[in-house]
């Protein structure tokens, strides 16, 4: 995964969260991603699997809203 490539998925409407598995990325480009896009919830593979997390982690769920 690149920055480039998750500045293209800033423009995808209707993402409510990203899981980013088997790949590298720095930390620093998902916060830009976040800084772009609060709406979406970033999460290091998924719950239940080792070393899953949020990243950063959101001091409470975001809450969902039909569009």
């Amino acid at each position: 995964m690149t920055e480039e490539l998750l500045g293209q998925l800033c423009a995808v409407s209707g993402m409510w969260y990203l899981v980013i598995k088997n790949v590298s990325v720095e930390e620093a480009v998902i916060a830009k991603f976040q800084s772009i896009r609060p709406d979406v919830e970033v999460m290091i593979g998924y719950p239940g699997d080792p070393n899953y997390r949020e990243f950063p982690p959101l001091p409470a769920p975001i809450e969902r809203t039909k569009r």
